[in-house]
């Protein structure tokens, strides 16, 4: 049930947040000294072995999206752990603003999905800005940051299936710190 809740949640909150921004004509471009140069795809992100490494079992991929699924260009990777207790998985998400409709950025949907959710806390050194939410269900939220002159915004959201939330934030800032060490 969780799993299917956050597989609708991330595209609606994006959609929520392209009807809540301005919109302009000028799209800002991406950093050509990346080692992305085209589109990215979510699973390149994070090595199978660390997200098995952090659940401690082998996980599966169960969506590798590389093309954008929506109007905010959303591509997801979503690694299911196997796990009788409860939910376990790790998600990651990456919208480029080359891939978004509408004049949209990735800056505007960080701000505007900012704005949107409760209980958000900034997270210093990790990447151009960050934020990290708590929600009510297991698992809590999602850590987004902007990365490449704030041309693309990451998501990763973890649920180690404990109520703690603090822990499934740690785990979150430690894969988004994976992630962000192949945009260098």
């Amino acid at each position: 049930m969780r799993l299917t809740q956050l597989l609708l949640i991330l595209p609606v909150l994006g959609l929520f947040g392209a009807g809540c921004v301005q919109t302009n004509n000028e799209l800002r471009t991406t950093n050509n000294d990346s080692k992305f140069r085209g589109s990215i795809d979510p699973c390149e992100l994070v090595d199978q072995s660390e997200v098995d490494a952090l659940f401690g079992v082998e996980s599966e991929i169960i969506q590798n999206d590389k093309e954008p699924q929506n109007a905010t260009g959303q591509k997801l990777c979503v690694y299911d752990v196997p796990s009788e207790d409860a939910v376990t998985m790790a998600q990651i998400g990456v919208q480029e603003s080359k891939d978004m409709v509408g004049g949209m950025t990735a800056e505007d949907l960080f701000n505007s999905q900012k704005e949107f959710l409760e209980d958000i806390v900034e997270v210093q050194d990790l990447g151009d800005a960050s934020y990290q939410s708590k929600m009510d269900f297991v698992g809590g939220g999602a850590l987004y940051t902007l990365a490449k002159n704030k041309s693309v915004l990451l998501t990763v959201d973890v649920s180690l299936g404990k109520k703690d939330h603090e822990a499934n934030q740690r785990a979150e800032r430690e894969l988004m710190g994976e992630v962000l060490e192949k945009f260098d």
